[in-house]
């Protein structure tokens, strides 16, 4: 198809309806703002992860609000929904209006990746002394989605070479309550300017909607 009439199919598009297309340019602009502050505030610079899945023709899990790089199943180097400030529903499939439209969720699947955690890795703004990282994970087993059984959290000061301690918890499987919940793991005020997280499956999917961390600034001479 050429530009000129891709132009002229968008141009159609929007005259049919120019006032919801507005709202929605608006919506985004808004979500696009959040996103931005709350890496800000928590001095992450980027993120890199698999992209997320499409569970089916009405659910995309997918990270859509990502800014970076898009390398087939994965993104890197950019920032998008696991840090826009924007909890997840109890139901993943419900689908929100205005600045806060769409599933709120990105997920995998353990099938698609052969039962391989899902290893997601953050850089942050110099050194930082972590203290803690908050999980909003969604549990709806009665449709295999569960919280993460285990995790291992890694720490670098380069992104290549990362220490031979790492924090390992271990997360009680709940088969009684279908909510959402916070998952929170202690980091003991270790520090990093990178950090990776590798959570192991479950159940079938595994579905986060954001991630946030409680750290400082380092004061202390470190020697790599």
């Amino acid at each position: 198809m050429s530009k000129i009439v891709e132009d002229e199919k968008a141009y159609e598009s929007f005259n049919q309806d120019p006032t919801k297309n507005l709202q929605k340019q608006n919506n985004n602009l808004v979500k696009e703002c959040k996103k931005r502050i709350h890496s800000i505030k928590q001095s992450i610079v980027r993120y890199s992860a698999p992209k997320g899945e499409i569970r089916d023709e009405n659910i995309n899990l997918e990270d859509i609000s990502f800014d970076g790089i898009y390398e087939g199943a994965y993104v890197k180097n950019g920032l998008g929904q696991l840090i826009d400030g924007l909890y997840g529903d109890d139901d993943y499939q419900k689908q929100l209006q205005g600045e806060n439209s769409g599933t709120r969720w990105v997920g995998w699947s353990n099938g698609t990746r052969g039962g391989e955690p899902v290893d997601l890795t953050f850089e942050f703004r110099g050194i930082r002394e972590f203290h803690a990282v908050h999980l909003h994970c969604n549990n709806m087993f009665t449709r295999g989605v569960q919280v993460f059984s285990q995790a291992e959290i890694l720490f670098s000061l380069d992104g290549e070479r990362y220490q031979a301690s790492s924090v390992h918890a271990m997360i009680p499987i709940d088969l009684t309550r279908e909510s959402a919940r916070n998952i929170t793991i202690k980091l003991h005020g270790r520090p990093a300017k990178f950090m990776k997280l590798r959570l192991t499956f479950t159940n079938k999917w595994m579905l986060i909607s954001e991630i946030s961390f409680e750290s400082g600034k380092h004061k202390h001479l470190i020697i790599n």
